[in-house]
């Protein structure tokens, strides 16, 4: 489909456009099926989460996600990956994680392996964003191992940046190593630079660094003699410049931008 294409080349203007030529053509031949209409659905909130906007894509989880969890079957899968991917950035790691290892024994059951390799990933991810690591680690590992005969990369790099502390991690502990490398250069290559819309100033490149290190709002007011408060606005001005809502997603961006 080109609206994946454009998507993995980062046009999402292009690629929402694309939804939409799609959606009307539904609309207007015998092929608008409610299924293939909800995919266009489930495509807006991909993109919106590729954007960094979580609004719209929990607003889509919200009112999908009850019928979605409840389907069965491959055609249901794709708009089932991208609910989980809304809920681990939401917080709902429970949630994700119980839709995706039910997709994961349903694919690999049937030979579904590309959607299977998606859900590892997204397991690896909500088991690291639910503080984890020792699961996530092992998660990725299995993704690893599968990912590096078969050749899908997507997986991991449709995710973008939130990804790249799992790679980093695989990397130094020799997990795949040399596969989770290419994976990591893959992914800064997608994610330049030039992909933040609004560069940082040196102010919130210093809290940045300090986020980094894991120390708290009050901490980081401490140690660049500011206020909490401002200290709180410069975080929520990187939140906002990187397009993320937690802490360990700014860390995770701004390292495949090269910010750190």
């Amino acid at each position: 489909m080109r609206y994946r294409l454009l998507r993995a080349e980062r046009r999402m203007a292009d690629a929402r456009r694309q939804l939409d030529v799609i959606e009307r053509l539904l609309s207007e031949s015998n092929f608008g099926n409610l299924v293939n209409l909800q995919c266009v659905l489930s495509g807006r909130a991909e993109l919106a989460l590729d954007e960094g906007r979580l609004a719209p894509a929990l607003h889509w989880a919200r009112s999908e996600g009850t019928r979605l969890e409840a389907a069965r079957g491959f055609l249901y899968e794709a708009q089932q990956l991208v609910l989980a991917r809304v809920w681990v950035a939401a917080g709902e790691h429970e949630r994700a994680l119980e839709l995706l290892r039910r997709i994961v024994s349903d694919c690999e059951a049937s030979g579904r392996l590309t959607h299977a390799l998606r859900a590892r990933v997204l397991i690896a991810l909500a088991e690291q964003e639910a503080g984890d690591r020792r699961a996530a680690d092992a998660e990725l590992k299995r993704a690893l191992e599968f990912s590096q005969v078969s050749g899908h990369v997507r997986a991991y790099l449709d995710l973008g940046a939130p990804v790249a502390s799992l790679l980093e991690r695989a990397v130094g502990q020799r997990v795949c190593a040399s596969h989770a490398r290419e994976l990591l250069e893959q992914l800064r290559a997608e994610q330049s630079p030039g992909d933040v819309p609004e560069p940082l100033t040196r102010r919130e490149l210093e809290v940045l660094g300090l986020i980094e290190l894991g120390l708290s709002n009050a901490e980081i007011a401490g140690r660049l003699h500011i206020s909490p408060g401002t200290a709180k606005t410069h975080t929520r001005s990187i939140f906002r410049k990187l397009s993320v809502s937690r802490r360990t997603q700014a860390v995770a961006t701004a390292r495949a931008l090269n910010l750190l």
